[in-house]
């Protein structure tokens, strides 16, 4: 008997430390699935606190755009649900104006508390033009003389590269390359033959059934570039009549009947100069340096633009504006503008922008943001060109009211048969660097914004 209660405990005295290992392990699992645990729901929450803050900013965003009051009075609280009424968090939204002056920055601070775990928002934008598209239109309809009505297609041999907004149709005949985003307002594409036998390359995506883009209201725009061209030694005024009849001056033409050239005419100089002739104010040619605020206004006649800009300068007509041949910046590496050049070229005509017919063969280059308020960017007297002239190469922009891509036309297969092939290049600095007296953009949602950065705080 007494061997066998010596057994047993020692089989007491060996078990009780291996109890207490156990009991001690799961206690540390416990301790640590807990904190585990703990640390699961503060990250989620820390998540959850994030996703509020964002949609402080987009509210923020939204709040800005709207535009109808003043950003750096205003700041806001609400609460936002997560899971219902009974699991909800909050953001408080603030602004900042981080730089004045036409083009505005602000900053949009979003605080998103959740449970007790708060994180920091800030949202960097900046009040911007239209210039965000390599070509937009309202209508892919011809406004061309003659062939008023007509549908306009893009062709074999197009290749646009950059964004491409068309508010109602997108024609297309043969194999047109599209190697920016495509936005059409229309719910389908529209085929000269059909799908298959027409095959566009939508290299950055399609997007149909999308909403409009208003175009800039003519007046407000016509207006702030003749008020700042008006301004007495900063911008540059220009009377466009034909006053050879000083008792009944009329509208000068760049084209008249006979081939009279009675236009203004401005050729830029890669020293940053300019010659200017006029047959009211500069009867004989007249080098001038570029305006100190870049605004150039021809009213009561039509203006004729080439050369090679070395500056920021827009010039606006309350007719229209010719190409009389390329223009390019004077800052250029091989065939595109230099990414860090501060060249700038706008040319905002009330009616239509023309690129002539009579320059011969051999490719062209026109750098600017054109824009043809009441009328388009065509090639003139189209069906005079006796073939092919080679590539008409833009680097910037085109918006217009009608159609901008009357320039040849084409073969029942898509191929051109007599004049340009467009070419447009979006200019990628147009995003931060606007031509001078360019008003604000709005989209369907209101006032547009370019993003800077978001970054938390």
């Amino acid at each position: 008997m007494r061997s066998f209660v010596d057994k047993r405990g020692f089989a007491l005295v060996m078990t009780l430390p291996i109890l207490l290992l156990v009991i001690f392990l799961c206690t540390t699992l416990l301790a640590i699935c807990s904190n585990d645990i703990f640390l699961a729901y503060a990250k989620c929450n820390a998540m959850r606190a994030y996703c509020i803050a964002d949609a402080g900013i987009a509210d923020g965003y939204k709040h800005l755009r709207d535009g109808g009051w003043t950003p750096s009075l205003l700041s806001f609280s609400k609460n936002y649900n997560v899971n219902g009424a009974n699991d909800a968090g909050s953001y408080a939204v603030s602004y900042q104006v981080l730089a004045s002056g036409t083009w505005p920055t602000y900053g949009i601070t979003s605080i998103g508390t959740y449970k007790g775990v708060s994180k920091t928002l800030q949202l960097t934008v900046q009040l911007t033009s239209f210039q965000h598209w390599a070509y937009i239109t309202n209508t892919e309809i011809c406004y061309y003389p003659g062939w008023e009505g007509y549908a306009s297609y893009w062709v074999t041999g197009n290749i646009v590269n950059g964004p491409l907004q068309v508010n109602d149709h997108l024609y297309v005949a043969g194999n047109p390359i599209f190697n920016g985003a495509v936005s059409v307002a229309d719910t389908q594409v529209s085929y000269y033959d059909s799908p298959g036998v027409d095959q566009p390359q939508f290299n950055a995506g399609l997007w149909l059934g999308v909403q409009p883009v208003p175009l800039p209201d003519p007046a407000p725009l016509l207006t702030a570039i003749k008020t700042a061209a008006s301004q007495p030694g900063s911008g540059l005024l220009i009377d466009g009549r034909n006053m050879n009849d000083p008792q009944n001056p009329q509208p000068g033409y760049y084209r008249g009947p006979g081939g009279t050239h009675t236009d203004t005419s401005i050729q830029f100089l890669a020293n940053g100069t300019m010659n200017v002739t006029n047959n009211n104010q500069y009867k004989t040619t007249t080098n001038m340096p570029i305006p100190q605020n870049g605004a150039i206004y021809v009213t009561g006649g039509e203006v004729d633009v080439k050369g090679a800009l070395n500056g920021q300068v827009t010039v606006g007509c309350d007719q229209n504006i010719w190409t009389s041949d390329s223009i390019i910046y004077h800052d250029t590496s091989p065939s595109a503008p230099n990414p860090a050049s501060t060249d700038v070229l706008g040319l905002v005509a009330k009616t239509n922008v023309i690129f002539p017919n009579d320059l011969g063969s051999g490719n062209k280059e026109v750098d600017a943001y054109i824009v043809a308020l009441n009328g388009s960017f065509y090639l003139e007297n189209m069906t005079a060109v006796p073939g092919v002239l080679g590539n008409l190469v833009q680097y910037g922009g085109v918006m217009a009211q009608w159609s901008a891509t009357v320039f040849g036309c084409f073969s029942g297969s898509g191929a051109l048969q007599f004049g340009y092939l467009q070419i447009p290049y979006y200019d990628d600095r147009l995003t931060s660097l606007i031509p001078p007296s360019f008003t604000p953009a709005q989209d369907s949602g209101g006032l547009r914004y370019r993003k800077i950065s978001l970054k938390q705080l």
